[in-house]
């Protein structure tokens, strides 16, 4: 007869509303990116075409990484984009578009900073966030199984109702031994 013992049911919740609090703040990342994008081209952005070259950007980046994380990169992406879309009245290339301008357009630094937003935030596949059908990104829930696979990795399973008694009363002890030291440690302070 097999047992199973949950050792820590709060580090569940706490762990399942951390994996969702970390895909909410991924959302807004890649979104953010998406509407910036959006405001750059005039229009809603292709994920493949447009969206995913700034994704990848990490990808691209030379070992060790360059000081500015890759924010050049993306600024150099987002100038070839606002440049097409100045119907070539300026003779620049993106990479050299900053200084040779002298300035940063709005839409572009705007771009940026929704790139380095993502970038803190990134996800190693960012792609399950889209919607194909919407041209939007979504959000994702912790599916059952995942929130299954959470808790799982929180239990014991015993071949025996002694092993998990002798399990149970040692992590008693254990415990006890926590409270005590916890309650110590609060009356020398």
């Amino acid at each position: 007869m097999e047992m199973t013992i949950q050792l820590h049911s709060e580090g569940v919740a706490r762990d399942i509303e951390n994996l969702q609090e970390r895909r909410e703040n991924i959302f807004r990342a890649l979104e953010g990116l998406r509407m910036a994008l959006e405001n750059l081209m005039g229009k809603g952005p292709d994920f493949v075409q447009d969206i995913e070259p700034f994704l990848k950007i990490r990808e691209t980046l030379p070992w060790p990484p360059p000081a500015d994380g890759g924010k050049l990169k993306a600024q150099e992406l987002a100038f070839g984009i606002w440049l097409g879309k100045q119907k070539s009245t300026f003779n620049v290339r993106p990479e050299a578009a900053a200084q040779a301008l002298g300035y940063v357009p709005p839409e572009v630094e705007e771009l940026v900073i929704a790139w380095a937003t993502y970038d803190e935030n990134s996800s190693e596949e960012p792609g399950r966030y889209w919607s194909a059908t919407r041209q939007k990104f979504r959000l994702l829930p912790v599916t059952d199984a995942e929130k299954e696979a959470i808790a799982g990795r929180s239990r014991l399973s015993f071949h025996s109702e002694e092993a998990a008694k002798a399990f149970k009363a040692i992590r008693e002890q254990c415990d006890l031994v926590n409270y005590l030291n916890k309650t110590a440690n609060a009356a020398t302070e």
